[in-house]
């Protein structure tokens, strides 16, 4: 139960800070860091593939281009060392910026 209750605690952090990011967009940082710490709980409990639905969900409650680039960064910086998936993440705020200067 010992990592149990820190990684309930984090869930509720993400979902507070997911409803106020959604909000106002300086929250963001709070809520990136808030999937990252929940991230690391989970992977504690051997949750790791939880943490991406997570993320996922949290990028489709965002409607503008630049908080979904920003929390695609953080996610990049949150990703272990060596995992490639960081560089997709990257590339995807990449295209986000790049339609919205576009636009």
């Amino acid at each position: 139960m010992g990592h149990v209750r820190p990684a309930l605690s984090s869930a509720s952090c993400f979902g507070f800070y997911r409803e106020l990011a959604a909000a106002n967009p300086a929250f963001r940082p709070d809520l990136a860091g808030a999937l990252s710490n929940l991230g690391n709980r989970y992977s504690e409990l051997g949750r790791n593939t939880e943490i991406d639905g997570l993320w996922t969900a949290a990028l489709a409650a965002l409607p503008d281009p630049a908080d979904k680039a920003f929390l695609l960064l953080r996610r990049a910086e949150s990703r272990p060392p060596g995992d490639t998936a960081a560089v997709e993440d990257l590339l995807k705020a990449q295209d986000l910026l790049a339609e919205e200067a576009a636009d």
